[in-house]
């Protein structure tokens, strides 16, 4: 019988360190980490916001998305996401900063950070699976001919 770990946002299995923790696909190797102004390539972060965020990685639908993903944990601003390289520059997507908030697609342009869209991180009070969110982003992207 398969044990469970109560997380923010719900139940999920519990994960012995033997086994990997999302599921793996070739492409999404780049994690890195910001603390005090210092950019350093992940190891090991553990926290609920780099499961979910793996997690949605994990499921993008289109390989090129997943070769393309960045995964930052920015420890001085307290914020996860995913970043892609794009025809217009770089795009970003904010996990959700607490409950009952939206994830938020962002791109860094020269004059500063421009909400592009927001993706709904819960619909009827149930919390969207990481392939839902994963799919959004990636018509977001598609749709505006980002990627």
């Amino acid at each position: 019988m398969m044990e469970h770990v109560e997380r923010e946002g719900g139940v999920v299995p519990a994960v012995s360190s033997a086994t990997p923790k999302v599921r793996q696909q070739e492409g999404i190797s780049v994690e890195i980490v910001i603390t005090d102004g210092t950019v350093k390539q992940a190891r090991d972060v553990e926290s609920s916001e780099a499961f979910r965020v793996r997690a949605i990685a994990n499921h993008l639908p289109r390989p090129e998305l997943i070769a393309a993903a960045t995964i930052i944990h920015n420890l001085d601003e307290n914020s996860t996401g995913i970043r892609f390289e794009t025809n217009a520059g770089p795009v970003l997507l904010m996990l959700p900063v607490a409950a009952g908030f939206d994830f938020q697609l962002i791109h860094e342009s020269e004059t500063g950070p421009v909400i592009l869209q927001s993706i709904k991180a819960a619909e009827r009070g149930r919390i969207l699976a990481p392939r839902v969110i994963a799919y959004r982003l990636s018509e977001a992207l598609r749709t505006r001919g980002l990627k």
